[in-house]
C-alpha cells in the first residue's frame, strides 16, 4: 500500500507541477530508500514488493511518454500551420502565441518549454529532454539498450520530433528492407477463410 501511495503521489505531483522527472525521482527515492529503511528485509517480508514497484514505474513512465508525445504533436502541428501562413517556421515557439497557440508548449518531463530552434535549411528541431530529464542538445541517438524494432522513436537520449527522411536515407532504408526480404525464408501461406453470406429471410427482406 505504501508503494501504491508513493506512485499515486508521484502522478499527482507531476500533474500539479507539470514536471514528471522530479516526481518520478521522488517516487524512486521513497521506494528504494525510505521504505527499505522502514522495513528491514523488505524483499523477504513482502515478496511481491519489487514487482509491484517496477509495475508502477512502467505505468508512470508510460503516462509521461504519452503526455510528452501529445504535447510535441500539438507543437508540431502549430509549427506547420505557422509555416503555411508565413512561409517559414517561427524563430521561437513564443512567436506562435496567441494566434495559433494560447501559450508556449511545456515539456512535461521537466516543466520547461519544449526545446526548439529553426535550422538554416528551413526545417526545425523540436525535442523534449526525455525520461532522464537531461537536456542533451537534441541528441536523438539511441540508448545503449535501444531496439528500433520494438521501441518507439522517443526512446532516445532526447525525445526528438522526427524530421523528414532525406533521399539518401530513403534509399538506405529501402535497400535494407530489400536485403531483409531476400534473406527471409519463405513462410507458409495461410489460407484465408471467406465467410458465407448470411441467408436471406424472405419474410423480412
Amino acid at each position: 500500500m505504501q508503494i501504491a501511495q508513493a506512485a499515486l503521489e508521484a502522478a499527482r505531483s507531476a500533474r500539479r507541477n507539470d514536471a514528471f522527472v522530479p516526481a518520478f525521482n521522488a517516487y524512486h527515492e521513497t521506494v528504494t530508500n525510505a521504505l527499505q529503511k522502514e522495513h528491514r528485509g523488505l524483499e523477504r517480508q513482502f515478496v511481491f514488493a519489487d514487482g509491484l514497484a517496477e509495475s508502477f514505474s512502467r505505468f508512470l513512465l508510460r503516462e509521461a511518454d504519452v503526455e510528452t508525445e501529445r504535447r510535441m504533436v500539438v507543437a508540431a502541428i502549430a509549427l506547420e500551420r505557422y509555416r503555411r501562413r508565413h512561409g517559414q517556421y517561427p524563430e521561437k515557439l513564443d512567436g506562435m502565441t496567441p494566434d495559433i497557440l494560447q501559450k508556449v508548449p511545456v515539456d512535461f518531463m521537466d516543466g520547461k518549454p519544449l526545446r526548439y530552434r529553426r535550422k538554416d535549411d528551413g526545417t526545425f528541431l523540436l525535442y523534449s529532454v526525455g525520461e532522464n530529464g537531461k537536456d542533451e542538445g537534441g541528441d536523438g541517438s539511441p540508448m545503449v539498450d535501444f531496439r528500433p524494432d520494438v521501441q518507439p522513436w522517443y526512446k532516445t537520449r532526447d525525445a526528438v520530433w522526427p524530421s523528414p527522411a532525406t533521399p539518401d536515407e530513403v534509399k538506405k532504408y529501402e535497400a535494407e528492407m530489400l536485403r531483409r526480404l531476400i534473406r527471409k525464408p519463405p513462410g507458409k501461406l495461410v489460407p484465408q477463410i471467406i465467410p458465407e453470406p448470411p441467408t436471406t429471410n424472405s419474410k423480412t427482406n
